[in-house]
């Protein structure tokens, strides 16, 4: 299976937009990462961690997130690639680029596609595995009532786009780069000077978190989870049988579940 078979439309943006005009074409596209552009040549990718690192860091002081630009949150982890190159020869690369390039150049009239994780899941065989399998056991997790900026700062430090949020020993929601970002440039917009460095300091992350999450147990199949992944769910918490949340599971781990599949057939 050839790049062209699994690659899907990319979205652009130029490098002289907001972030705030970037949030609203992530969540427009429904897509976690854009293309940047300046003078018709791809520069970059933006992804929804660089927005949120950005609008949450002190260094920009109380500028209003329609003031910051794109420009300063762009990261270089693309790579361009030719349609006809082999999905499995670029499996490997998504645990060092965001997004493969489909070209003959980074001339955005020569691109011809992207590939994410989220292009490539529907296209993946995993035999006889399952979610306990494949996670990353001992995730990250918060509590309802821990405060946001403490949260941001350790999804940033193990990056980390997803963390369970538990209470009690029991999944109550969770809690994601999309809803700090969302929540950041709310506090830009809407509060004075004064009162951003108080409610980033104040908020907890009950205020935000997405409640009653997806999930799935420890003994469900790939195919399951697959499932979930290719209706939009980038990431899910992983229960065990006495409901206590041991794992997380991304799309990139479901990638080398694949890798690791067809080293040993090998």
């Amino acid at each position: 299976m050839r790049l062209e078979d699994v690659m899907s439309k990319p979205v652009f943006i130029d490098k002289s937009a907001t972030l705030s005009n970037a949030l609203d074409l992530m969540e427009e596209r429904d897509t976690r990462r854009l293309l940047v552009v300046r003078d018709g040549v791809v520069e970059g990718v933006l992804t929804l961690r660089n927005i949120m690192r950005e609008l949450g860091s002190r260094r920009h002081g109380n500028v209003s997130a329609s003031s910051l630009r794109v420009a300063t949150a762009i990261s270089d982890a693309i790579e361009l690639r030719s349609p006809d190159t082999e999905l499995e020869d670029v499996l490997g690369r998504f645990d060092e680029v965001y997004v493969i390039v489909v070209g003959d150049s980074m001339e955005k009239d020569d691109i011809v596609g992207w590939v994410r994780p989220v292009d490539v899941i529907p296209h993946l065989r995993i035999e006889n595995k399952f979610a306990g399998n494949v996670m990353k056991r001992d995730p990250l997790t918060f509590t309802p009532h821990e405060r946001v900026v403490h949260a941001r700062r350790l999804m940033l430090e193990r990056d980390v786009g997803r963390a369970p949020v538990v209470d009690e020993g029991r999944l109550v929601g969770l809690l994601s780069e999309r809803e700090i970002a969302r929540a950041e440039r709310e506090i830009r917009e809407d509060l004075s000077s004064s009162q951003q460095e108080n409610r980033f300091r104040t908020m907890i992350v009950e205020d935000i978190m997405t409640v009653n999450p997806k999930f799935v147990y420890t003994n469900d199949s790939i195919e399951k989870v697959t499932e979930l992944m290719r209706e939009g769910y980038g990431g899910l918490p992983v229960l065990n049988l006495d409901e206590e949340v041991v794992g997380m599971i991304a799309r990139r781990d479901i990638i080398r579940a694949a890798i690791n599949d067809r080293e040993h057939s090998e």
